[in-house]
């Protein structure tokens, strides 16, 4: 699984403009934000980045998330349900059969409307889930069945020589879940005032992209740091 952010450092993409293999691209980092707001607010990006995909033979499954909410698009599904729509048209007239998994992470108290946003995305033919791990597992059996032959990971063990192997990260994530969520907000104010509408306790950091976003100045700042 290669990525712009991934978990391991040989999973890592040369390009995020360009994909390898199974990818996952984060597009909210850093290189493709650069003097142009977040995906969740300007869909842009995402949209021209689906249909690039749609257009691609070895392509068997496209998987994306919207995202409801104070601070996100009033309307996403109205930027993406067309671009579905015609990705699959694009790959039905090459003669391939094109899915589209989406999830849209909200609820009814959003002002998007949640279920409006999920008929608009299943009416585009997008195969909706209920979350983003039954999208994810469903795209890898769409993978699978379009001939992936993916690298099985080694499981966890739970128990050694009679006795239970904590995982590491449980304890600190359940004591996370557990207290009021402390939340630092770098850079769009925006998301930091939909917070406080709620009542969470946030710390706001007016954050800048280095060199004001200049990609030249970045890279001359990045070999005086080297």
């Amino acid at each position: 699984m290669y990525s712009n952010t991934p978990l391991e450092r040989s999973q890592m993409l040369e390009s995020a403009l360009h994909s390898r293999g199974h990818t996952v691209i984060d597009m909210g980092s850093d290189e493709l934000t650069v003097g142009r707001l977040h995906p969740m607010l300007d869909p842009e990006l995402r949209q021209q980045r689906l249909l690039k995909e749609a257009e691609d033979p070895e392509v068997a499954v496209i998987l994306l998330d919207l995202v409801l909410g104070w601070g996100a698009h009033p309307d996403p599904a109205s930027q993406f349900a067309p671009v579905i729509r015609q990705a699959r048209q694009r790959a039905r007239a090459a003669g391939r059969w094109l899915a589209v998994v989406t999830t849209v992470c909200g609820t009814d108290h959003d002002p998007q409307s949640y279920d409006d946003q999920v008929n608009a995305l299943v009416e585009a033919g997008a195969l909706v889930q209920s979350s983003n791990a039954e999208a994810a597992r469903l795209a890898g059996l769409i993978a699978e069945a379009a001939g992936s032959r993916g690298r099985p990971r080694t499981p966890v063990p739970v128990e050694s020589e009679g006795r239970e192997v904590p995982l590491p990260d449980a304890m600190p994530i359940i004591g996370l879940l557990a207290n009021p969520p402390k939340v630092v907000n770098v850079g769009l104010e925006l998301f930091a005032d939909s917070l406080r509408a709620q009542s969470v306790d946030v710390v706001s950091v007016d954050w800048q992209p280095p060199a004001g976003g200049k990609q030249k100045l970045i890279e001359m700042l990045d070999k005086l740091g080297a």
